[in-house]
């Protein structure tokens, strides 16, 4: 017989994923930026004892990510121009950096995770709120620009995002469209993701005795993921292409501003 935890764990797992289906969408990100926070303050109120909570939190995001990245990489397969050598580069550049960042998230312990999670969120708010057009030598930017792919991979591992909050405005400052910025985020997504979560098979946490977890998975978030994000992430799509590039990386700031607060103090 289901309780009342069990009805907000439910009702959790539809919302969530939902908005991050949004997220997706708008920025071509997977959601991690609001996935992750959410689901560790459902896991701190209901599972008081686990003292893994955003790890937990990290490699359930990285999970539905890679669902949510593969529709979305569905629904923008008219914006990229395919490549294989762009492929291959991203591949070879984005693996080894989000595999390092996989590690690296177990060996940092949760109340440390929190604190560089949260800050990381207020540094790329203030970023992208003060953003200002510039004149960069495209042409320049393109050529380097996998040269940025470790790093960014690294840290997108390390706190259960995609990736995309980091190369989508680079993209853009290489002269990508924001169509194609935001597909070719889809793709990296995508590959940041699954080569993060090898880590789940690796090196799995001991298991946790609750029904709602498959070793670091909080399964209900999978499921509900792979049903409800196809069908948010075309809103997405949809308002990302009725608002200019200003206007999506301020939205994307003011967001970031505010799920640090509630990171912070809930």
């Amino acid at each position: 017989m289901l309780i009342l935890e069990d009805y907000l764990i439910v009702i959790a797992a539809i919302v969530v994923p939902m908005i991050t289906g949004v997220l997706s969408g708008m920025f071509g990100i997977g959601g991690g930026i609001f996935f992750v926070p959410i689901t560790n303050i459902i896991l701190k109120q209901y599972y008081p004892e686990l003292n893994q909570s955003m790890l937990i939190a990290n490699n359930t995001s990285l999970g539905c990510i890679i669902f949510s990245s593969m529709t979305a990489l569905w629904l923008r397969k008219h914006d990229i121009e395919w490549s294989k050598k762009d492929l291959l580069t991203r591949v070879i550049t984005l693996v080894p950096g989000s595999f390092l960042g996989g590690w690296a998230v177990r060996a940092i312990e949760n109340k440390t995770l929190n604190l560089i999670f949260g800050f990381s969120l207020i540094t790329l708010a203030i970023y992208y709120f003060f953003r200002k057009e510039e004149n960069t030598n495209k042409l320049f930017l393109n050529k380097i620009l996998p040269i940025t792919f470790i790093p960014v991979s690294f840290t997108a591992s390390l706190l259960g995002m995609s990736g995309a909050i980091f190369l989508f405005p680079l993209q853009l400052k290489a002269g990508y469209s924001k169509y194609k910025s935001a597909a070719k985020c889809s793709i990296s997504t995508l590959i940041i993701s699954t080569a993060a979560t090898s880590w789940i098979f690796i090196d799995p946490i001991p298991e946790i005795p609750s029904p709602y977890f498959i070793g670091d998975i909080f399964w209900p978030m999978i499921i509900t993921s792979i049903l409800i994000t196809p069908l948010t992430i075309k809103i997405g799509i949809n308002i990302n292409k009725k608002l200019d590039e200003k206007k999506l990386l301020k939205t994307l700031s003011l967001l970031l501003l505010a799920i640090s607060f509630i990171h912070f103090i809930i």
